[in-house]
């Protein structure tokens, strides 16, 4: 009888096996990304479903891929399959494939949009179509914001497909400026492959609470997506507020906590004061740190001073920091006005509702060329990139195309004694912002 009762079970399960194997050819997709979509996170789940009797598997292969799981009846021969999928790619799954004849589907597509190109630039230009500060080629998802009632706002961008946590920069908005301010620079370091962080602060004028709640807002954006921020490689940026901001978070950021060590660096456009920081304080910033400072020639806002002295006290060798001076020029009738501004991306200048800051060469060669290359440099080890990002006045790095050649130096000197700058670092005097102790604890100017 014993021997009856396992021949039949035996039986049981080859007819159960069969079945499966003979699953009409038909799958239904009932849940997952659409060929094509913006995928934010992985790996990615598509929930499948067939018809057919017995215990099902699947099992999905691409580009020497692959993963399996079993199937979970709902009753009625149907079969839920929940296909979870680890790495980009263009998937071929097979449904009760246990050593017989399945069913497939083919079409499972888990993969980003390659290719992309500048946005539509003011000057006609059409950017840079190959080599450093080339539009890069990961589709860009739409950009996270998150609100902190009382602190400011995160807004996160990121490349659709994260398959793992990405190098990261922390970029800080300049006095009143939103993410939408420096859109189209957001997007590019997106479209290479990178996660950008933006903070804009509510309460500037609030500098002691400003500083610290900026610094919990980049923790808690951590906190909420630790899959896609990788605190081993980050670089830290910021205009004008932002830019004298990225100094003191060196201090807390990588001093402190640790973020960058297998890569960090600091890149600045028209940095405004640095509060809250002493001398003490920039000689804690890691040495391994890179520095780029970039001003520019009609910035009459912030007096150079200020973050030639910062530039000075980093204890970053000189080889690997540079002090970056952009300067106006013409292409045509086409102006360029390396300006206070220039980081922007197409937007209105502070609060003036007229002014129009365009999106052009600039931006192209000034902003992003510099940046790809820094970033390939730090993050990546790519030795060649260092000529173009850091390479202290090199061929590579001053050419801009059509427009005047960057001047780069170690040992900064950029003030014009005649000009008075609105924001001036010391003119021993008490008038205006130079009054600098109804803002801070410490001087803004080390």
């Amino acid at each position: 009888m014993k021997s009856l009762f396992w021949g039949q079970l035996a039986i049981i399960a080859l007819l159960t096996l069969i079945a499966c194997a003979a699953t009409p050819a038909t799958i239904e997709v009932v849940s997952g990304p659409a060929s094509g979509s913006a995928i934010t996170s992985s790996p990615v789940v598509y929930s499948l479903a067939t018809t057919g009797a017995g215990s099902c598997n699947w099992r999905a292969s691409a580009n020497g891929v692959s993963a399996e799981g079993s199937c979970v009846s709902e009753g009625g021969g149907r079969y839920r399959c929940e296909v979870e999928l680890p790495s980009p790619g263009l998937y071929w799954v097979d449904l009760c494939s246990a050593g017989q004849p399945g069913v497939t589907v083919d079409d499972l597509d888990y993969r980003p949009r390659y290719g992309g190109s500048y946005p539509p630039l003011d000057d006609g230009s059409g950017g840079i179509a190959a080599g450093w500060g080339a539009w890069g080629g990961s589709a860009v998802a739409d950009p996270l914001t998150v609100n902190y009632p009382g602190k400011g706002t995160v807004t996160v961008y990121r490349p659709e497909v994260l398959p793992a946590p990405r190098p990261t920069i922390v970029f800080v908005s300049g006095w009143g400026r939103d993410a939408d301010t420096y859109k189209q620079l957001f997007r590019y370091v997106a479209s290479k492959g990178f996660v950008l962080v933006n903070v804009y602060n509510e309460n500037p004028g609030d500098i002691v609470n400003t500083y610290h709640n900026a610094f919990c807002m980049v923790e808690d954006t951590l906190a909420r997506h630790p899959g896609w921020i990788d605190t081993s490689r980050v670089g830290l940026m910021g205009h004008s507020m932002g830019g004298g901001m990225a100094f003191w978070l060196a201090v807390r950021l990588f001093a402190e906590r640790g973020w960058g060590a297998s890569g960090r660096f600091v890149f600045v456009t028209a940095p405004w004061y640095t509060f809250l920081t002493t001398a003490a304080d920039l000689a804690r910033v890691p040495a391994d740190t890179r520095v780029l400072v970039q001003a520019y020639e009609e910035d009459l806002f912030t007096d150079p001073e200020v973050y030639q002295l910062v530039f000075r006290l980093l204890p970053t060798p000189a080889a690997e920091k540079d002090f970056v001076y952009v300067r106006s020029g013409n292409v045509g009738d086409y102006a360029y006005h390396a300006n206070h501004f220039t980081s922007y991306t197409g937007a209105m200048t502070q609060w003036d509702p007229v002014h129009y800051e365009p999106y052009d060469r600039l931006d192209a060669y000034a902003l992003n060329r510099l940046l790809d290359a820094l970033t390939a440099y730090v993050f990546d080890g790519e030795v060649s990139a260092k000529a173009v990002a850091l390479g202290g006045g090199a061929a590579e790095q001053v050419n801009v195309g059509p427009l005047p050649e960057l001047i780069v130096t170690d040992d900064p000197d950029f003030h014009d004694p005649a000009v008075e700058y609105e924001y001036v670092c010391r003119d021993d005097n008490d008038e205006g912002w130079d009054d600098l102790d109804i803002w801070m604890l410490e001087d803004a100017c080390p």
